[in-house]
Parts: structure tokens; sequence; C-alpha cells
């Protein structure tokens, strides 16, 4: 098949262009890797160091709210403790008032009316006596000395009466102390209830606390990996600018294969000249 010398040609100047712009890229962006390399490494050392310091500080403030947050939970176990010990307090007291209001209502009660029975016994039994005194002291012959101001009887019957009104009292102190019992009781239970509310606060706080933990371990993991960094920073820099540059000679060299090539197709009808020169001899 016959080629077009011309067409070739221009193929050759096109291919030899792109070659020399290959080369030229590649030796300008070597030299601009190890020219800009010290700028590029200072930046990126104060952008670790700043990130350092960013975890650094941020580390910190966990440590600093884990803190915050263990002293909130020993101050809160404290409340609850107290709760917890008021409301048995409370729980006992109600106990208290109401075999208290027990007491009052039934022992208490059936003992004054046992008692005031007694009296009102006594009462009719000193007026007996006291009647058989009087007649004795008015016997001339015995001389009996009996005129008391206030007879028996009649301060018996007065005790009768007064104890007459207790059971009023005791029924309104049973009231009082029935009432006071399930006020104590109805605090006891809502003291429990705060106490329960305590409990999943204190919870909240453990998770927390466990949270706090993770985030700093990963904070203390980061700060290791960007120390690491920050030490061999000089050594990366280097490695990554060989690499580049190994990378652009490569393209550069291979760029020169493609020139070469590009001179053949420039020189394409010199050699179909050459050959029917040869042809000829």
């Amino acid at each position: 098949m016959f080629r077009n010398p011309l067409k070739m040609r221009k193929i050759g100047y096109v291919l030899a262009g792109f070659a020399v712009l290959g080369i030229l890229f590649s030796l300008l962006s070597i030299g601009g890797i190890w020219i800009l390399r010290p700028g590029l490494t200072k930046s990126a050392s104060n952008l670790v160091g700043m990130t350092h310091e960013t975890l650094v500080t941020t580390q910190t403030a966990v440590g600093f709210l884990s803190g915050s947050v263990s002293q909130v939970n020993e101050d809160l176990a404290l409340i609850q403790s107290s709760l917890d010990s008021l409301e048995s307090s409370m729980a006992s007291m109600a106990d208290s008032l109401a075999t208290s209001a027990n007491l009052i209502g039934d022992d208490l009660s059936l003992t004054l009316s046992e008692v005031q029975t007694a009296v009102s016994s006594a009462s009719t039994s000193a007026e007996f006596i006291d009647n058989t005194l009087a007649f004795i002291a008015s016997i001339p012959l015995i001389g009996a000395d009996y005129q008391p101001d206030t007879p028996l009887h009649i301060s018996l019957g007065k005790i009768a009466d007064d104890l007459g009104d207790i059971p009023e009292s005791l029924t309104s102190l049973e009231s009082s102390l029935n009432s006071a019992s399930t006020d104590l009781q109805s605090f006891s239970d809502d003291l429990a209830v705060l106490s329960d509310d305590l409990d999943i606060i204190l919870e909240d706080l453990s998770g927390s606390q466990d949270i706090l933990a993770d985030y700093d371990g990963i904070l203390s993991e980061a700060i290791q990996k960007v120390e690491g960094v920050e030490t061999h920073l000089n050594l990366y820099s280097l490695l990554t600018s060989m690499f580049l540059t190994g990378m652009l000679l490569w393209l550069g060299i291979s760029q020169f294969g493609v020139y070469l090539q590009a001179l053949d197709y420039i020189h394409f009808d010199d050699k179909i000249v050459s050959l029917s020169n040869l042809d000829r001899e």
C-alpha cells in the first residue's frame, strides 16, 4: 500500500510537537517538584501541626467534660442516697403514725370507755358511801366529822362527765394522724419516683462516660498517628517527590521515543527516494 509522503510528514510534525511538549512538561514538572518541595513540605508541616494542636485541644476538652460528668454523677448519686434515706424515714414515720392512729382509735378509745364506765360505777358506789358517812356523822353519840366540800360521788361523777368529752378528741386526733400518715406515705412515694428518675439519669451519665472514654481513645490514637506523620514528614515528602520525578522521567523518556518515530515520519519521503536509488543500482 502506497503512503502519501506529505501526509506522513504532517503526522510526523504533529507527533514531534507533542513529543517535545511532553518532554518539556516532564522536565518543567520535575524542576517544579523540587523547587516547590520545601514550600509544600512547610505548608504540610503547618497543616499537620495545626491538626495536632486541634486534636490535643479536643482531647483536653473531652477530658474536662468527662471530669464534669463524673462530678455530676457523684453529686447525683449522693442526692439519690439522701433521697433513699429520706424516703425510708418518711415510710417509717407513716407506718408509725398509722400504728398510733390505730392505737388511739381502737385501744385508747376502748380503754377510755372502760375507765369511764369504771368511774361511773365508782361514783354510784361513792354516793352510797357518802350517804352512809353523812348518816353516821349525824349521830351525836358517834361524833364523826364528815363534812367534805365536794362529796366523793360528785367528784367522780364530774370526772366521768369530763371523760365523756375525750373520745371525740381521740377521734379527731385519729383522723389527723391518719391524714398525716397518708400525706407522708404520698411524699415517700414521690421520693421513690424521684429516686427512680435519678437512676435513669445516672445510667445515661454512665453511658456518656463510656462514650467520652471511647472518644478519648480515638483522639489518642489519632494524635499518635499525626505525631508519626510530623516525625516522618520530610521523608514522606522526599519519597513522594522521588516517585513523581520517576513517573515524569519515564513519561519524558517515552515521549523521546515518540519524537524518534516522528522523525521517521518526517523523513519518510527521503527513505522512499533512497530505496528507489538502491533499486536502480
